[in-house]
């Protein structure tokens, strides 16, 4: 028997499928469906030019592109359908708020350490 397959019986945990449960199924089960948030005007931008910079430069990694669109920013036209989106939002989820998908997260309770006793001498 080799040293790694020893570790590997001995380190081995059975599997528990329930350990590694998706944000989207923990939702489910608890308040109800994720709604996501309106596109804001920036998120538009980048939708409708990110292929004709990848084209352009042809790169393909997303750091380099949104560094390039974050210069060539033009929000103004697009602050007109960013609320018209946030609009068709507003009536297709009435009452959605951001905090339905990011409320407040459950504290994990801490014990304190007992105390250390006095130094003997």
């Amino acid at each position: 028997m080799s040293w790694m397959s020893y570790w590997l019986s001995c380190h081995q945990r059975p599997w528990n499928p329930s350990q590694f449960q998706s944000k989207k199924r923990k939702r489910e089960e608890g308040k109800g469906p994720y709604v996501k948030k309106p596109p804001n005007a920036f998120m538009l931008f980048l939708k409708s030019e990110r292929k004709t910079v990848q084209e352009e430069l042809g790169i393909r990694n997303s750091a380099a592109i949104n560094k390039v669109l974050s210069e060539r920013v033009r929000l103004e036209l697009f602050q007109a359908e960013a609320q018209i989106e946030a609009d068709i939002h507003a009536l297709n989820n009435p009452g959605w708020s951001n905090k339905a998908n990011y409320g407040k997260k459950s504290k994990k309770s801490r014990t304190k350490a007992p105390p250390l006793p006095p130094p003997s001498c």
